[in-house]
């Protein structure tokens, strides 16, 4: 996976164990993170594992929580 914070998978995602995160609307950061999994592929199969492991630990409680501060977060950003 290659995303930013702003896709709301910054909590799942940790950069360089199962994906690498770059900064939104930056190609040269994305290009960069595209050169990296083509130069390194052998270390993608390990990174899909991690993401797995990940996955299969987080529950719908988690979700719940992530949304909710998601929300407040936005929310508190618009001056709610």
């Amino acid at each position: 996976v290659i995303t930013t914070k702003e896709s709301g998978c910054g909590d799942f995602v940790q950069n360089g164990r199962n994906g690498l995160m770059v900064e939104s609307a930056n190609t040269d950061a994305l290009c960069s993170a595209m050169a990296w999994c083509l130069e390194h592929r052998e270390q993608l199969q390990d990174m899909g594992v991690a993401s797995m492991e990940r996955a299969r630990a987080w529950n719908v409680e988690d979700s719940n929580r992530a949304h909710l501060i998601a929300v407040q977060h936005f929310l508190k950003e618009k001056g709610f």
